[in-house]
């Protein structure tokens, strides 16, 4: 790590923009991996795209956090996440410097609240809701002897 430079002036330490993003982007990388909870809104994944983009809502109070993780590695979950799917994601924070971003780089994700224990009890990766899915029609509310099942003919 190159030490961040200010720019010289009489008075006072004044910082290019570059510089202070590229200090600030060094001091995040000292930061432990962190758990963060959330909701998942806004998920942009793409074939092409080496990254899955999405942002991480705290629904008390409509705070947000940008995220990003290797597709390669999400896809590697399957876990088939919608927006509004409740999750913690564990990993660091980062900022791209050339915008000023904040952002978590994920490292992992997994499902929180009464979604996932019932998709970990079904062996499910399907998203909590799924209309092909014993385990989620239990999760909406439909008993799955209540439902009606095809017959096999």
């Amino acid at each position: 790590m190159s030490k961040v430079e200010p720019l010289p002036y009489d008075d006072r330490t004044v910082y290019s923009v570059a510089a202070f993003n590229k200090g600030v982007a060094q001091y995040l990388g000292r930061l432990p991996t962190v758990w963060i909870e959330g909701e998942v809104t806004e998920l942009r994944r793409h074939d092409r795209w080496a990254s899955v983009f999405f942002t991480l809502k705290d629904p008390a109070d409509g705070s947000s956090l940008g995220v990003t993780m290797p597709r390669g590695q999400f896809d590697g979950l399957r876990l088939a996440l919608v927006d509004g799917e409740r999750v913690h994601v564990y990993g660091r924070p980062e900022l791209y410097e050339q915008r000023g971003d904040l952002r978590l780089r994920a490292l992992t994700i997994e499902r929180f609240g009464v979604g996932a224990h019932l998709a970990a009890l079904e062996g499910c990766s399907r998203p909590t809701g799924s209309a092909r899915c014993r385990c989620c029609r239990a999760a909406s509310g439909s008993s799955p002897a209540t439902t009606p099942r095809r017959s096999a003919t």
